[in-house]
């Protein structure tokens, strides 16, 4: 899985997107740090985080423009960003 969030890292540094959707699961590089690596090159861009840990939940709320969701409250949250 590791691999997958530095694929996800390098696909986002070379195309444009408006948002990213992102479901925290058990590996090397959790969510709150993939959202980190991601603010070094997107400051702005809106990111939903799914199911996160209480642990990581705490400091990605801290974060602009980063918005933490239950998995069966993220339509909700869509909504409330679109």
């Amino acid at each position: 899985m590791r691999n997958n969030m530095y694929k996800a890292i390098s696909l986002l540094r070379h195309e444009q997107f408006k948002a990213i959707f992102l479901k925290d699961i058990e590996s090397k590089m959790d969510a709150l740090e993939f959202v980190l690596n991601v603010r070094d090159f997107y400051e702005s861009i809106p990111v939903i985080v799914l199911g996160v840990s209480s642990k990581s939940e705490k400091y990605l709320k801290k974060l602009s423009n980063v918005h933490v969701a239950q998995e069966d409250k993220c339509i909700d949250k869509l909504h409330q960003l679109v």
